[in-house]
């Protein structure tokens, strides 16, 4: 019985110490787990800043793409009725140089420079622009 209680002591020690043995290898392999999910965890939190940061950005891009498509259909707008403006003076010009034609003194039909009088009484008879100092001058001693 001695020899068998011996036995079972030594038998349950041994097991005792594969058990502790065991514990301590588990609490081994859990903590480098823990610190792995603890890594990983912190690059994804890295990745959600990241992308959040990311988002913010591309946003705001969106909106100054926006704002500068806007500003560019304004002045694509101006640019679109400053046209038509020109080509209706234009016409009106032609208009209006072709009836002076008919009736007598002729006014210069570009619209892109100054306008002088010619043949002309008066400045304001005929005059759509402004007049050079010379012609102001001819004009002025033409009324005289």
């Amino acid at each position: 019985e001695r020899e068998s209680l011996a036995n079972a002591k030594m038998i349950i020690s041994s097991l005792e110490k594969a058990n502790k043995s065991m514990m301590e290898d588990l609490r081994s392999r859990l903590q480098d787990s823990n610190t792995a999910i603890a890594s990983l965890l912190d690059k994804g939190m890295e990745h959600e800043t990241t992308t959040n940061s990311l988002r913010a950005e591309l946003e705001a891009m969106k909106q100054e793409k926006e704002r500068i498509a806007q500003e560019y259909q304004e002045k694509e707008r101006v640019a679109q009725e400053y046209e038509e403006k020109m080509q209706a003076l234009k016409e009106q010009n032609k208009l209006l140089a072709s009836q002076s034609n008919e009736t007598g003194p002729s006014v210069s039909t570009d619209v892109t420079g100054p306008t002088t009088v010619m043949e002309s009484s008066t400045a304001e008879d005929h005059v759509t622009g402004p007049i050079s100092e010379e012609k102001k001058e001819e004009t002025v001693g033409a009324d005289a």
